[in-house]
């Protein structure tokens, strides 16, 4: 004696075959795949963005707030383009229109090389460096007395050793 349950389903759609229960099967678990990846995401995380910028570093961060954190913009040069589109790539991934902090960790051309490039292409609402350059190199020091690093509409903080920033839901 079938159960009340296959009996009901028996009823319901006439002789079952496999070809049928196969294609019922496929159907509801489609449905459910769609009714899953229709629903809003109920929190947001941290997204942490790690860009290819060849041998250079470059790491976003945004906040589930959507605030950004660049660290480091990559190479100059011949490679600024390559290396500011990548960022820019990571950037519209994230939904972002500006990035709101970069962080400059030292004067060496592999990380901050990418910097004027990518400023001419997307808003940079605060520079974060370390201070003047204290390793001479006509390039760097070039870079920094031209003001390429930051535009009009940017603020330049220089952080010290063991100096900490709150910015909305980030702390650093």
């Amino acid at each position: 004696m079938a159960s009340p349950v296959s009996s009901w389903m028996l009823r319901v759609s006439g002789p079952v075959t496999k070809r049928g229960f196969r294609f019922f099967c496929l159907v509801t678990v489609v449905v459910s795949a769609v009714l899953v990846s229709a629903q809003p995401r109920l929190a947001k995380t941290l997204a942490i963005y790690v860009v290819d910028v060849e041998g250079g570093n470059a790491t976003l961060f945004v906040s589930p707030s959507g605030e950004s954190l660049l660290i480091d913009a990559g190479n100059g040069g011949m490679g600024a383009p390559r290396d500011a589109g990548r960022i820019i790539e990571a950037a519209r991934d994230a939904g972002l229109a500006q990035i709101d902090h970069v962080i400059i960790t030292h004067w060496h051309g592999d990380h901050y090389g990418g910097l004027a490039e990518l400023a001419s292409r997307i808003p940079i609402r605060h520079f974060i460096d370390h201070g003047p350059n204290v390793q001479p190199n006509d390039a760097t020091d070039t870079f920094l007395g031209h003001g390429e690093a930051h535009s009009g509409q940017t603020r330049r903080h220089d952080s010290r050793c063991g100096s900490r920033r709150a910015r909305g839901d980030v702390g650093w």
